[in-house]
């Protein structure tokens, strides 16, 4: 009777210490991994599955030859974490590295990448004039 109570007892204690079972774990992202953008964006946010603590997350992104290119600003939201992306002008695999952890579990550290195709010319938007037609004009939008 007492090896039972001892065993049991050795159970209960085992359980309890091994935490829950389900650890912290990204559900999405945006861009998404893998995916392959002619637009560059202008933020990169994960979620995780559980809500963050706040202060031991981070987040950066990095551009085809290392180069950080993120602006630094990490926020959090419940389980979202989001940075700001300065303007990306070459093309190339952009990696987004990231810690997380979610509240009483441990941190996880991971990766992943998406391609930006930077278009050809980068330029300016010119200002220029409108021009109104006669269809304009008869619908009452001004000449």
């Amino acid at each position: 009777m007492k090896k039972v109570a001892v065993l049991l007892i050795s159970l209960i204690i085992g359980a309890i210490s091994a935490g829950p079972s389900v650890a912290t774990s990204l559900v999405s992202s945006s861009p998404v991994g893998g995916s392959v953008l002619s637009v560059a964006p202008t933020a990169v946010t994960i979620t995780a599955n559980a809500d963050l603590t706040d202060g031991a997350n981070e987040m950066s992104v990095l551009d085809p030859t290392g180069k950080r290119v993120d602006d630094g600003s990490v926020q959090m939201q419940g389980a979202t974490l989001t940075v700001g992306i300065k303007p990306l002008t070459a093309t190339g695999v952009y990696t987004v590295n990231y810690t997380i952890m979610a509240v009483g579990e441990s941190p996880i550290t991971s990766s992943f990448t998406f391609l930006f195709n930077a278009p050809s010319v980068i330029s300016e938007p010119t200002p220029g004039c409108l021009l109104y037609t006669s269809d304009a004009a008869d619908e009452g939008l001004g000449v």
